[in-house]
């Protein structure tokens, strides 16, 4: 373990546990839970009261934090809250063992807002952003309404609940003073410059008028609950995940401690390169590079495993979106507010397989340049680049030679012939799952898996 710190943290004290772990296994997602980790360690028992953070010195504390630093990437590559530890004694004829297995798991640095609640009572007894009175509850909205009214941006209003609900959040003290609240919203190419270089050559804002974002926002959820429940609306399409990007020196004071940078991104798919092929529109139209001109590479000799595969039952032929504007009431809006996108050609071969994408937002409305029927044309182009003919993408795995750059969001490009750059495999990263072991004496073995979607060949693409 010479090229990773391996610490936990609690409010008073930091635990490096590098000597003791024989296995960690890391996994970041696009999707719910974004990142998780299972930590093997080896104490022995006279050690585990210095080299642990036990709860009245007795078990483990499942409040800690687990931090993992990679040195040769200068960079955290996992930062989460445990959720659950388990041991156990091995009896032997001449008695207990002295060394034992303890097995951690954690989930996300986001877990505080996953799992803490939020109810409105009338007296608040102090709890405040966890037990609302009231009249604190209708102050919070008045402010979070007013957002979507000043940008045609939705994650506008998306920064402004995440900055009523995380104050009340923090990270353990002995890794960073700062609340939840400094967390920066990674939602348009500004932002993404700042905070997630790395993906903001194809960085495309939700667009739209979040004016009714806040009507799914009731009490009684989880504090992540009231954000996914109005901004998260279509995965399929969109995107809302946690993310820790790789620290800059000099970026920022909040990434310094944590040695990389919590945010929340928030975007659609990044599978659309150049513009959306629509009309004038009120939108702003982001140019997205292909990921053919800086996608990272991965060369052949560090690819131990790759499987792909197509099916039919990502056939999508045909595309339209359900906004507030056109409700379905069995009979469908098609042509009076905004058409679909058909592959007319497919549909007379394999029938219609229509893709209405969730789009729970409004449109900017009548100005000199643009119409409502303009912008919901506008949003069903988007949609349709993202899922039309899904089904001639290839999905799959590959099983790589350790890579802790490697992360969840990103395009990638495998070298699989090294004859041709047009048999390079493009590949959009969903799932990275980062496995290390040692083996008997002091032997490591580390390996980086990855899952895949909207695959295509650097000289195919569909």
């Amino acid at each position: 373990m010479s090229n990773f710190e391996i610490n936990l943290h609690t409010d008073d004290k930091i635990y490096s546990v590098k000597d003791f772990t024989t296995a960690l296994r890391i996994e970041h997602f696009i999707n719910a839970p974004y990142s998780q980790a299972n930590l093997t360690l080896r104490v022995p028992l006279h050690l585990q009261h210095d080299a642990l953070p036990l709860h009245d010195k007795k078990m483990f504390d499942v409040g800690a934090w687990l931090q993992v630093y990679d040195v040769d990437l200068n960079t955290t590559v996992f930062l989460g809250c445990c959720v659950s530890a388990s041991t156990g004694v091995e009896v032997q004829e001449d008695g207990l063992k002295d060394t034992i297995d303890l097995n951690i798991d954690f989930n996300s640095w986001l877990t505080p807002l996953m799992k803490g609640q939020v109810y409105l009572s009338g007296k608040s007894f102090g709890l405040n952003g966890h037990v609302l009175d009231i009249k604190t509850w209708g102050a919070l909205m008045m402010k979070a309404l007013s957002a979507p009214f000043t940008s045609s941006d939705v994650g506008i209003p998306l920064k402004a609940l995440w900055n009523l609900i995380s104050p009340y959040y923090r990270f353990p003290k002995s890794l960073h003073s700062d609340s939840f609240f400094n967390v920066p919203i990674v939602h348009d190419q500004l932002t993404a410059t700042q905070y997630a270089p790395e993906r903001s050559s194809r960085f495309r804002s939700v667009f739209g008028r979040g004016i009714n974002a806040y009507s799914s926002v009731t009490t009684g959820n989880t504090a992540w609950g009231l954000v996914t429940s109005s901004f998260d609306c279509d995965p399929s399409v969109f995107e809302l995940f946690p993310s820790l990007e790789p620290s800059i020196e000099g970026r920022d004071y909040f990434s310094r401690g944590i040695d990389a940078t919590p945010c929340i991104i928030y975007r659609v798919k990044p599978f659309i390169f150049g513009n959306v092929k629509a009309s004038t529109t009120g939108a702003f139209n982001e140019f997205s590079l292909h990921p053919v001109v800086d996608a990272v590479y991965i060369s052949a000799s560090r690819i131990q495993m790759l499987s792909i595969n197509l099916s039919d039952d990502n056939r999508v032929n045909a595309v339209y979106v359900s906004t507030p504007l056109n409700v379905s009431k069995g009979v469908e809006t098609f042509g009076l507010v905004g058409s679909p996108v058909f592959d007319r050609t497919d549909i007379e071969k394999h029938g219609l397989r229509l893709y209405k994408a969730n789009y729970p937002f409004f449109t900017v409305g009548r100005t000199k340049q643009t119409t409502i029927t303009t912008d919901v044309n506008y949003v069903i182009s988007l949609c349709s680049q993202v899922m039309l003919n899904s089904h001639r993408y290839f999905t799959g795995s590959a099983n790589l030679l350790y890579d802790g750059a490697i992360r969840a969001g990103k395009w990638y490009r495998l070298q699989t012939d090294q004859t041709s750059t047009d048999k390079d495999l493009l590949v959009y990263v969903e799932k990275v799952e980062h496995s290390i072991n040692v083996i008997g004496s002091n032997v490591v073995q580390s390996r980086t898996r990855i899952r895949f979607t909207r695959a295509f060949y650097a000289g195919e693409e569909p």
